[in-house]
């Protein structure tokens, strides 16, 4: 089983960068306000955004997209989209180190002996994107009202706290002690 993951991680840190494209697109999981123009987008389709909201329904259109491309495109309308703040796009910050892990993934498996050490390569996975989800979670939108917990005097959300475990897991999982884990036994052929 842990010759296969170890192997099946390397594709899905890749795959990791896309579904955070796709949420880029979709405008989900946006970053907190950024204020400026360099470091962020106007997520002109995020329409739980009450700025968002306000400057869609100051078009009078009730059709969605009608109202974003009255927004967007008609100069009439050039104060409202201003109203609209520029936010980290967290998706992007994410996709991007998600390619990162995929190098690292990638060279630690062809430039280095740890592929023959059975789980370290996943436990290199969960490390990595943890930590990634982990520091990138301090500049995401909260995702419910409720989504904040204090520990040990710091504040920290469900995402965070969910990503501790799995960091500690891929630790486990890279420095196991040898034969911990072992390649199973190749069955004689009768």
């Amino acid at each position: 089983m842990f010759w296969v993951l170890d192997r099946i991680v390397i594709p899905t840190a890749i795959g990791g960068t896309f579904v955070r494209l796709g949420n880029l697109f979709n405008s989900e999981i946006n970053g907190k306000e950024s204020g400026d123009f360099w470091a962020g987008f106007k997520f002109v389709r995020d329409t739980s955004d009450p700025h968002v909201a306000a400057a869609l329904q100051k078009t009078g259109y009730t059709d969605t997209d009608k109202a974003i491309d009255t927004v967007v495109n008609n100069p009439q309308f050039t104060e409202v989209l201003e109203s609209i703040p520029f936010k980290h796009p967290a998706q992007l910050y994410e996709a991007i180190c998600y390619v990162g892990v995929f190098v690292i993934l990638f060279l630690v498996y062809w430039k280095t002996e740890k592929r023959h050490k059975l789980g370290y390569l996943l436990g290199l996975f969960f490390v990595l994107l943890f930590t990634v989800r982990f520091f990138i979670e301090f500049i995401k939108e909260p995702q419910t009202e409720t989504d904040s917990f204090t520990l040990i005097g710091m504040h920290f959300n469900t995402g965070q706290l969910l990503s501790i475990p799995f960091i500690l897991v891929g630790l486990f999982l890279m420095f196991s002690p040898k034969g911990l884990f072992k390649n199973p036994e190749p069955k004689a052929h009768a």
